[in-house]
């Protein structure tokens, strides 16, 4: 698959050099198989590439991890960002149907589709380290963003920014099923959704039991 059918502006992305990644987001898409990303950092630091340095694209959707080689072609500044122009030098490839574990679990959800905004009312049907899927009477187009209120712990309320990947209409109903992926979620934020995930696995193997 060439990386323009599968790719989507303002998404983000994993790019590896050696044994250092960094995530960026794409910011514009030339052609088949030319696009551009913003300057990838590393502990705060620009990520070095050389020119015509190959390097490994990892795009991580609800349905599976793809990657791809590209080779960069030109670093520049538009607007004052530090972009980068690369090539594809190969298609996408499946490597991994799941990129983590996917709990399913019905949790009571608030979503904020503004800043300020009164609280619509959801339900989880599942959530993984990477994304959730959820059930509202919202209707949600891909690339859609808005922020989400989860109880995870009790005392603990978890918010998390999120972008919508995919949105279905529940048969003839007026609910609809929203696939979308955490945004810039914190070190300290993933390590305690990983044990919140980790805690009900084993509790629900118990409870099979």
């Amino acid at each position: 698959m060439r990386f323009s059918e599968l790719a989507c502006l303002g998404e983000a992305v994993e790019i590896r050099i050696g044994r250092i990644s960094a995530k960026t987001t794409i910011q514009d898409i030339l052609d088949g198989e030319r696009f551009v990303i913003l300057q990838p950092t590393h502990r705060l630091a620009l990520l070095s590439v050389g020119d015509d340095e190959y390097v490994r694209i990892f795009l991580i959707r609800d349905n599976g991890i793809f990657r791809l080689d590209a080779v960069l072609e030109a670093r520049y500044r538009e607007n004052g960002v530090a972009l980068c122009r690369f090539r594809a030098v190969s298609e996408a490839e499946r490597i991994q149907r799941r990129y983590s574990y996917r709990l399913h679990i019905v949790l009571d959800a608030k979503l904020y589709l503004q800043k300020g905004a009164k609280p619509l009312n959801a339900k989880t049907i599942n959530i993984s380290e990477n994304g959730l899927c959820l059930v509202s009477s919202i209707k949600f187009e891909p690339l859609d963003k808005f922020t989400i209120k989860l109880k995870l712990e009790e005392g603990y309320d978890a918010v998390f920014d999120v972008q919508v990947i995919r949105c279905e209409r529940i048969n003839e109903d007026t609910l609809y099923t929203t696939g979308a992926r955490f945004l810039n979620i914190s070190t300290r934020e993933q390590a305690r959704l990983s044990r919140f995930i980790m805690k009900q696995q084993i509790l629900q193997r118990k409870l099979s039991k």
